[in-house]
């Protein structure tokens, strides 16, 4: 297995299209008076989300990214990733503490095995209700 294998699991890109409108409905606002164009702020904040938010996956750990913030856990401080009722991943870390994956779903555990060179197994077809992948 390769090591350079990275996935990057985002937010779709086609949400900045919903930022784009949410401009284009502020902007009135923002013109009606000079103070009130600090809303111009919500778009910018809510662009920056799009793009930033996620989850980066590769044989050396997993990186969350967050707004402001991002932390790199390695694999070998991970004990398992568990999925969570709706369908989100979360990884259960080797010091009793839970980490939530931002972007990723249980669909993606196939591209996270892949990723992670092997320390995660692939599910097979109908195991996506089963327990935690380890």
């Amino acid at each position: 297995m390769s090591d350079d294998v990275t996935v990057r699991l985002r937010v779709p890109r086609t949400s900045l299209l919903a930022v784009f409108f949410l401009l284009l409905c502020v902007t009135p606002l923002a013109f009606a008076h000079t103070v009130l164009l600090v809303v111009y702020v919500v778009p910018l904040v809510a662009a920056l989300w799009v793009l930033r938010y996620g989850t980066d996956v590769d044989a050396r750990g997993v990186t969350v990214r967050a707004l402001l913030a991002s932390r790199r856990i390695g694999w070998d401080d991970i004990e398992a990733i568990r999925p969570m009722p709706r369908g989100e991943l979360q990884l259960v870390l080797r010091t009793g503490g839970l980490m939530r994956l931002p972007a990723a779903r249980i669909r993606h555990l196939d591209l996270i095995a892949v990723a992670s060179g092997g320390r995660v197994p692939a599910l097979d077809s109908g195991d996506a209700a089963a327990g935690p992948a380890q």
